[in-house]
């Protein structure tokens, strides 16, 4: 067999993918006093937030599943007195070696939204 077909057969085999779930203006997984936007600081760099699981065979290596709620609050908690996310985007990425191992992940990232006063 010509060794292209044997690399486009392991390049097959060994599959990954990502895709933008969705771009977002501000984001938040707890209460955000609105009434006080005009206080809040705004971070220059882009923060990121990541929950990954991996699962062998068809066992998990934890027993939950990836949880965009923590991807969320990892990068929101990465920045002292963060609040929210703004500008910014979700995604999903998936890398499987078919019927051996996968990873699944979600990549939050955006600027953080900081309330001075939970400094």
């Amino acid at each position: 067999m010509p060794r292209y077909v044997i690399l486009l057969l392991v390049l097959w085999a060994v599959a990954g993918c990502s895709h933008t779930m969705t771009e977002f203006d501000i984001l938040a997984t707890r209460k955000v006093s609105l009434g006080r936007l005009a206080s809040f600081n705004l971070t220059a760099r882009a923060v990121r937030g990541e929950d990954t699981i991996h699962v062998i065979i068809v066992v998990p290596i934890e027993f939950r599943g990836h949880d965009l709620n923590a991807a969320i609050n990892k990068a929101i908690d990465s920045v002292p007195g963060g609040v929210a996310l703004v500008e910014g985007r979700i995604e999903e990425i998936k890398f499987i070696i078919p019927f051996l191992y996968s990873q699944l992940s979600y990549v939050v990232e955006g600027r953080v939204l900081v309330d001075p006063a939970r400094r």
